[in-house]
Formats: structure tokens, sequence, C-alpha cells
């Protein structure tokens, strides 16, 4: 017989958040009141029912059914179709088709061949349909980047905007993260490496409009600073003197390790915004390179950035359909807003001697 009072620690309780998937059962009381649970036993007059308190608690309640007003059970066909649903119905970019093959064969095939008469079963053969269309476009080559899809043909010819397309996704999943100093730096890569970009110019809105949270996040690290080394010293003292010596060494190791990062990334002629909370220097140098950036981003022409970038996308694919006169046109107008930009250079020598030897060959001749 079940206990009626002591509260039992479910599963839960290490598992986390996975009892609220798997409690659905409720009774509803003529009283009002609400047990949600999972009823484990039943006679002809009473429930016995696990009810979750909260917290990974579980207490073992009977219910007279005298007492009930409704009863909705919990399905486990449907429990688990709409957790796989909730699961699956959105794919991640980058999923590889090893993950795709995986999620069929270990969530989707398992749920079909468990339920094979279940009014949620279409729900689950469009999941698979899903995944395996998508997991066969990427064994050929496709890939998918912020929602849509690339082509392999596209990927070969286009890989300078599919690799800024990457850093874009990368600088909106870190400022949704509520992460703006990583986001910025992400955005920093970005404009290194692929100024002419498709997905440059709407970076630039958006980090012009996430640059104050960046100065925020390094202005609270600034204030933090004094009482975070007033607790470190304390912690310091509070330590034997060998321990002291080790802790201090150990800070020291960090900091060198932080200082060499901060050097390539400004080799690599990167804006630095990143700070180490216990170096006061490094919390102002990021403070002062977030409001030059802020004046210099906020000048730039948008609009104009985004017609050139449509035109070396352009470029780019008449380059790969060997079309050069109208290559070399676009990639020409690039070139005289991005001069610095060594990718543009190299494809503009591309489309100018692909055109230089086109006419240099004899009429009729490929």
């Amino acid at each position: 017989m079940k206990p009626l009072f002591f509260p039992r620690i479910c599963l839960a309780l290490a598992l986390g958040a996975g009892l609220s998937a798997a409690v659905a059962d409720t009774i509803k009381l003529k009283s009002g009141v609400v047990y949600n649970g999972t009823i484990v036993d039943e006679t002809a007059d009473k429930y016995g029912m696990d009810v979750n308190e909260g917290n990974g608690i579980v207490d073992y309640k009977n219910v007279p059914k005298a007492d009930v007003a409704e009863v909705k059970r919990d399905m486990p066909d449907e429990r688990e179709a709409l957790e796989l649903q909730s699961k699956l119905k959105v794919t991640p970019d980058g999923l590889s088709a090893a993950e795709y093959d995986k999620r069929v064969k270990t969530l989707i095939q398992p749920w079909l061949d468990k339920y094979k008469t279940s009014k949620y079963r279409k729900d689950i053969e469009a999941l698979l349909k899903l995944h395996l269309e998508e997991g066969a476009r990427v064994k050929a080559g496709d890939i998918k980047l912020r929602g849509a899809w690339i082509t392999a043909a596209e990927v070969k010819w286009n890989e300078y905007n599919i690799n800024a397309r990457k850093l874009r996704a990368k600088m909106e999943a870190a400022l949704k993260a509520n992460k703006p100093v990583e986001a910025f730096s992400a955005f920093g890569e970005l404009e290194a490496g692929y100024v002419a970009a498709v997905d440059y110019p709407p970076s630039v809105e958006a980090i012009r409009k996430a640059l104050p949270l960046v100065e925020g996040v390094i202005a609270r690290a600034a204030e933090a600073y004094p009482g975070l080394v007033a607790e470190r010293k304390k912690q310091t003292a509070a330590l034997e003197k060998d321990k002291q010596k080790e802790m201090e060494d150990g800070f020291k190791k960090e900091l060198d390790e932080w200082r060499k990062q901060v050097a390539l990334v400004k080799k690599n002629k990167l804006p630095v915004v990143g700070f180490h909370p216990y170096e006061l220097k490094s919390i102002q140098d990021a403070l002062a390179v977030v409001k030059k950036e802020g004046a210099r981003l906020g000048v730039l022409d948008v609009v104009a950035l985004t017609v050139t970038a449509k035109k070396f996308e352009q470029g780019l694919k008449d380059l790969n359909e060997k079309a050069y006169l109208s290559a070399k046109t676009n990639i020409e107008a690039v070139s005289k807003v991005h001069s610095r930009d060594v990718v543009v250079k190299k494809k503009l020598d591309e489309a100018t001697k692909g055109l230089n030897d086109s006419k240099a060959k004899p009429p009729g001749t490929k």
C-alpha cells in the first residue's frame, strides 16, 4: 500500500525540468481544487495520484471519486508526440547528415514503431519526411543558414557571402542570448573579412542598435571593478602563505593569457571590446573602443553599402557563369568602394583575366 502523506522525491529532482513534460493527468474537484500529476492506480471509489508539488516533490493522494468534477488523462502517444514536435519541428542551422540520421533513428522512428495506430501518426510522419528530405539535401552538399537553404551549386561560387552569413548568424545568436560583447566580436570578424558581403549592411544596422548594450556591460564592469579587486585581496589574505602565492601565480597566468588573446585580436586588426574584469585598463580601453566604433559606424551609408554588396554577389555569380564582361563591370564598381578587400581585388583580377582570355581566342572556339 502506498503511504498517504509522506512526500517522495521523484526522478525529476535529478533530471531538472523533465517532470513537467512527463506529468499531464489532471483531476478537478467539485470544490475547484485542481491536482496535476499522474494517476497511478484506480478503484471503484477513488483515484490514487502522484501529485506534482513543485521543486521535484511528488505527493501521493487518495482522491475520492465522489469529490471529482472532471478527469483528464495523459495519453503517452499524445504527450510523446507533442514533445517530439516541440523538439524537432524546427531544425536548426548546420545540422550534419549524421545528426539528421540520429534524430530519425533514435527519436522519430521509435515513436512510429511504438504507436502504429495513434491519431498523431500523421504529425510524426511529417517530421520524418522533413528530416529525410533535409538530410538528403545536406548529403547532396546544400547547407541551411539563418533558416534558408543554399544549394550546393551556390556554395561553390558564393563562399564569401556564405561565410559572412555564418558570422551574422553568430552575431544574432549572441544578441538573442543577451551577450552584446560577444555579438560585437562576431561583427568585428565579419567586417574584417567580408565587408563587401550582402550580410554586412544589415549587420551594421544591428550592431549600431546593440552598441548601447555593449557600453552598458563595460560600464557595469568598471563599477564592479573596485569591489572585485577588494574581494580577491580579502580571499588571498585569508590563505596560508604558500596558497597565497599559488593563487597570485594562477591569477597572473590567467591575465597573461588574456593579454595574449588581446594581442592576437589586435594583430588581426579587429576592434577589442572584450575586457578582463580584474584589469581596469582593459575595461577603460574597451569603453573607448565602443565610443569610437559608435561614431565610425554611425556615418556609414547602409543603403549604398547594400547596393555595392548586391553588385559583388552578382559579379561572383557572373564570374561562375563565365560572363566575364558583366563580372568585371560589377566587381570593378565594388572595388572603388572596398579597395582594401583582398577577395574583391582577387575576383576583379579573375574577371579581367577571363575577359582578356576570351577576347584572345579565335572566333568559334570555346
